[in-house]
């Protein structure tokens, strides 16, 4: 009885030693989260079912190759529905149809959408990944409403002095907004204004 027992104990520890070797696998590829963002990539890391998605967000970075290998995995899952998808940051995402479905109607590209996002883990990575390069130290609403603030006075499209709360007073009265700046929202009178203008608000992080 005696030897039956150090048996299934010996038994017993080889096959813990078994399970903690398995498991120093799987330690040796252990997520690190560091940086403003260390929150939102953890909790991409532990919630997504894709394993690309989770090794992209690993070490708390998008690396451009890493978001080309997701990005060819959604426009191949576009491709087999007949549509053709691309996206960058300045652009956005564009979804048109191919040579063979030239006019795609919009329900097939919505149900085409919605199955390649679920199929690639797209709200995953995407959000994340424009958060990550529009306001890469993740600056407060307040800090980019006051950045758009700079720049447009350092365009001279604005007074210096304005406050956040007034500009964003400003921002919620169509009128007021339209006769302060109205003559910078014409792409086709006023290219250069236009593009100026547009950067400072929507990416006031990088506009020149």
């Amino acid at each position: 009885m005696r030897r039956e027992m150090t048996a299934l104990m010996v038994a017993m520890a080889l096959l813990m030693g078994c399970a903690g070797c398995g498991g120093s696998a799987a330690s040796g590829e252990a997520a690190t989260f560091t940086g403003p963002y260390a929150a939102d990539f953890q909790n991409v890391y532990e919630s997504t079912e894709h394993a690309l998605i989770r090794d992209i967000v690993k070490d708390s970075t998008i690396t451009d190759a890493e978001f080309e290998e997701f990005k060819k995995q959604y426009e191949d899952c576009m491709s087999s529905h007949g549509l053709t998808w691309s996206y960058d940051v300045e652009s956005g995402e564009q979804i048109a149809g191919n040579a063979d479905n030239p006019n795609p109607e919009k329900s097939d590209v919505d149900a085409a959408s919605e199955q390649c996002q679920t199929q690639t883990g797209y709200m995953d990575i995407m959000p994340l990944y424009q958060s990550v390069n529009k306001n890469p130290d993740k600056l407060s609403d307040d800090a980019l409403t006051q950045l758009t603030i700079d720049c447009l006075v350092r365009h001279e499209y604005l007074e210096p002095g304005m406050t956040v709360p007034e500009y964003r007073n400003l921002l919620q009265d169509h009128d007021a907004y339209t006769e302060r700046f109205g003559q910078y929202l014409d792409w086709e009178q006023n290219p250069e204004d236009y593009r100026y203008f547009y950067d400072c608000e929507a990416d006031p992080v990088h506009a020149e």
